[in-house]
C-alpha cells in the first residue's frame, strides 16, 4: 500500500476514492486501509513549499474538503472507529 501513483489533480483524487470505497485521508499503521498519504504524488513545480511534507498534507486536506463540498452524494467524510 506504500508505492506511490501519479495522482496529482483533484478529479484523479475522486477516482482513486471512487475506485477503493473507504479510503483513509492519512497513513494509519493500525489500519490496513487505502490512504491518500501514499497516493499522492505532486510534482516539484506544483510545491507551494520546497521543504518538508507540509506541502503535500495541504493538498490533501484541501482536496478531502473539496471533494465532499464538490460531490456530497458520492463522497463522505467523517471520522472512523479504530
Amino acid at each position: 500500500m506504500k508505492s506511490k501513483t501519479n495522482i496529482r489533480t483533484l478529479a484523479q483524487v475522486r477516482t482513486y476514492v471512487i475506485k477503493v470505497g473507504l479510503c483513509l485521508v492519512f497513513p494509519d499503521e493500525k489500519l490496513a486501509r487505502p490512504n491518500l498519504g501514499y497516493m499522492i504524488d505532486l510534482p516539484e513545480e506544483n510545491r507551494e513549499i520546497k521543504v518538508g511534507k507540509g506541502q503535500k498534507v495541504s493538498a490533501i486536506w484541501r482536496w478531502k474538503n473539496q471533494l465532499t463540498a464538490d460531490y456530497p452524494d458520492e463522497i463522505f467524510c467523517g471520522k472512523g472507529a479504530k
